[in-house]
C-alpha cells in the first residue's frame, strides 16, 4: 500500500483530509461540479478546495459519510460531469468511503477512460479492506493488479515505524552513495520498480538522473510512461519542450503531459513555447500550446490569441477565446465581442456569450459600445446573458412589441431576438415576462415553449439569485400556473423537477397530485426526494413526508433510490 500512496503523493494525487466536527449533511449544499474541470487554473483550484472543505465537514459519521458518497456518485454517472469533475469525485470516494461505496467504484475499473480506470484502483487502496482486495482481483488494469500486492502485502514499514527505510520507497531520504547504488541496478528494475524510483528522483529533483525519465517515456507501460512526464517536472527545463509537447500532442496521457509544461520553471521557458506558438500551423497543436501558456497565466499569449480568433481562415474559434478567458480583463471584451460576431454556429455561439458574460461581470456598458445597427438584433442575445438593467426594459419593449423611446418598430427579426435573450436571463427578473408569453395565444407554440422553459428555470433560483422579493410560497403557485399551460410532457418534468429545488411543503403537495401519473412517476419520484433531503423540511412536515416516503418505496425499482427513501423515512 505504502508504494501506491508514495506515487500518489508524487503524481499530486493525494488529498489529505483531517476529521473535524461532523455538520448534518442536508444542510449542505454541494459544491459546483463545472468548475472541477475549468481552463481556469484559478477556479479549478477554487473548486477543490470547496470539495475538500465539504468531506472533511463530515467528521467520523457514518451516515453522512455514505451519503455524501451517494451524492458523488450520482454526480460521477451523470453524462454531463467532465471528466476532469468525475476523476476528482472518485479520488474523494477513496477519502470519505468504506465497504459500502467499494462495488460502485469498482464498476470503474472497466471504464473506457484509463485516467478513470486508475483513479478507481487508488480510491479501492485508499478504503482497503477485503472487499477492495476483491474487486481489484477481478479487474484487468495493471494498475488495479500492483495496487492488490500492495494492498495485500505486510511489508509496509512506514506504518510501522514512521520512516520509509525500504528502497525504492527510500531513496527521497537515502544517501547520495545509496541512490548511486540503487541507480546502477535500474535497467533490471521491473517497470513499476522503475516509475517508484523515478517518483523518488523527483522528490529529491536530482537532475543528473533526468535521462532516466527521458527514457521513461518511450516505455510501452503506462505508469512508467506516466511517472516520465511528472518526473521532467522537476527534473527537465527547456531542452526538454520538444520531448513533452509530443506527449501533449499524440501521447496516451495528454492532459498530465499539459500539466507538466505549465509548471515546469526554467529560465527561457515561456519565450521558447511563445516561439513555438507563433510558428506551429496545425490548428490542434497550437490549441494545445496555447492552453499550457495559458496555465502559466503569460499575458504576451492575449494579443496572438484574439488575432488567430479573429482572422478569416480560423475554424474554432471558440476554443480560443476558451483559452483567452483565462488571461482577460473587462478592457478585452470589445476584441471578444469581435470574436462572437465571427462565430456561425448557435451553439458555439451561445458559450462564447457565456464567455463575455463573465468577463462584464453584470455590466452591460463594454458590449453596448460595440452595437451597430448591423449587429443590432444578434446583440439582444448577449445582453441576455449579462442581464443588467440597462437593457432589461429594451428587451421586453421587443417582445411585447411596444415602441422604444426613438420610435423604432418591432420586426419578427428583433422580436423572435428579443424573445431569445430573455429565455437567456440568468435571474428572476423577466419571470413574470416569460410567464406572460407562455400564456398567450399571440406567440408561437415554439415561443411558448422556450418561454415557459426559462421561467421555469428562473422562477425557482435560490433566494440568493434570484433579484426578486419572492418567497418559495409564491414560486410554487407560479410555478403551479407554468405547469397549467404546457404543452409538451417534457416541460411538465421540467416543472416538477425544478419544484423539487423550492424547498416548501407547497412543492410536496404539488408534485404527489401527478405521483400516479405513469409519465411523470420517475420525475415525481426523485423530486420527493429532493425535498425529503432537507432536514428542517422533512421533520416540519413529517406526516405529508411519511406518506410521500411511502408512496416512493411502495414503487420504485431503483435500489439507490429505495435506498435514499428508506433513510429519510427512518431519520425524522
Amino acid at each position: 500500500m505504502k508504494t501506491i500512496r508514495f506515487l500518489m503523493v508524487f503524481a499530486v494525487m493525494a488529498v489529505s483530509i483531517s476529521v473535524l466536527f461532523a455538520v448534518e449533511i442536508e444542510k449542505q449544499t454541494l459544491p459546483p461540479v463545472s468548475q472541477l474541470a475549468s481552463e481556469n487554473l484559478q477556479e479549478r483550484e477554487n473548486a477543490q478546495q470547496d470539495w475538500q472543505n465539504y468531506c472533511r465537514s463530515l467528521g467520523t459519521d457514518s451516515k453522512l459519510r455514505q451519503t455524501a458518497c451517494e451524492e458523488m456518485l450520482k454526480v460521477i454517472k451523470t453524462k454531463e460531469t467532465p471528466v476532469e469533475a468525475q476523476i476528482w469525485l472518485i479520488r474523494q470516494l477513496g477519502i470519505v468511503g468504506n465497504d459500502n461505496v467499494v462495488a460502485e467504484i469498482a464498476t470503474f475499473l472497466s471504464h473506457d477512460n484509463f485516467r478513470i480506470r486508475d483513479e478507481a484502483a487508488r480510491a479501492l487502496v485508499n478504503i482497503s479492506g477485503n472487499k477492495a482486495a476483491e474487486a481489484l482481483k477481478h479487474s484487468g488494469s495493471q494498475l488495479a493488479k500492483d495496487a492488490l500486492v500492495q494492498l495485500n502485502s505486510d511489508r509496509d514499514i512506514l506504518k510501522k515505524t514512521g520512516n520509509e527505510n525500504t528502497l525504492p520507497q527510500g531513496l527521497p531520504y537515502a544517501d547520495e552513495s545509496v541512490v548511486t547504488a540503487w541507480m546502477k541496478k535500474y535497467d533490471q528494475l521491473s517497470d513499476f520498480e522503475k516509475a517508484q524510483t523515478l517518483a523518488g528522483l523527483t522528490i529529491r529533483k536530482d537532475k543528473q538522473y533526468l535521462a532516466y525519465a527521458v527514457n521513461a517515456l518511450k516505455s510501452n507501460d503506462e505508469l512508467l510512461r506516466n511517472a516520465g512526464i511528472l518526473a521532467m517536472g522537476a527534473l527537465g527545463g527547456v531542452q526538454e519542450i520538444p520531448l513533452l509537447l509530443e506527449q501533449a500532442f499524440n501521447g496516451t496521457n495528454k492532459e498530465l503531459a499539459k500539466n507538466i509544461l505549465s509548471r515546469i520553471v526554467d529560465k527561457g521557458f515561456d519565450e521558447v513555447l511563445l516561439e513555438r506558438l507563433k510558428t506551429e500551423k496545425d490548428t490542434g497543436q497550437f490549441e494545445v500550446i496555447a492552453d499550457i501558456l495559458s496555465r502559466r497565466y503569460n499575458n504576451s499569449l492575449l494579443p496572438i490569441l484574439l488575432e488567430r480568433a479573429k482572422a478569416t481562415d480560423t475554424q474554432n474559434r471558440l476554443a480560443l477565446i476558451r483559452i483567452a478567458e483565462n488571461l482577460a480583463t473587462k478592457e478585452n471584451v470589445s476584441d471578444f465581442v469581435d470574436v462572437w460576431e465571427l462565430i456561425t454556429d448557435r451553439g458555439q455561439r451561445d458559450q462564447a456569450e457565456q464567455i463575455i458574460a463573465r468577463l462584464v461581470n453584470g455590466d452591460s456598458e463594454p458590449v453596448l459600445k460595440k452595437r451597430t445597427e448591423k449587429n443590432y438584433a444578434d446583440m439582444f442575445s448577449l445582453l441576455g446573458r449579462i442581464g443588467d438593467e440597462k437593457s432589461i426594459k429594451e428587451i421586453t419593449d421587443r417582445v411585447f412589441k411596444r415602441p422604444l423611446d426613438s420610435g423604432m418598430s418591432a420586426t419578427p427579426e428583433l422580436t423572435a431576438a428579443a424573445l431569445r435573450a430573455m429565455c437567456n436571463w440568468p435571474d428572476g427578473q423577466v419571470a413574470n415576462d416569460l410567464l406572460r408569453v407562455a400564456e398567450s395565444k399571440d406567440f408561437s407554440d415554439a415561443d411558448r415553449i422556450a418561454a415557459l422553459r426559462g421561467f421555469a428555470r428562473v422562477i425557482s433560483l435560490p433566494n440568493d439569485r434570484i433579484k426578486i422579493k419572492i418567497n418559495d410560497k409564491e414560486k410554487i403557485a407560479l410555478l403551479v400556473k407554468g405547469f397549467d399551460q404546457a404543452i409538451r410532457i417534457d416541460e411538465k418534468r421540467l416543472i416538477i423537477q425544478r419544484a423539487g429545488q423550492v424547498r416548501h411543503a407547497d412543492s410536496l403537495k404539488f408534485i404527489l397530485q401527478y405521483f400516479d401519473n405513469t409519465e411523470l412517476q420517475d420525475t415525481v419520484i426523485h423530486s420527493v426526494l429532493d425535498l425529503a433531503h432537507h432536514t428542517d423540511l422533512r421533520r416540519s412536515n413529517k406526516e405529508d413526508f411519511v406518506t410521500a416516503l411511502d408512496k416512493v418505496i411502495a414503487v420504485t425499482k431503483d435500489q439507490g433510490l429505495l435506498d435514499r427513501a428508506k433513510r429519510y423515512k427512518d431519520n425524522f
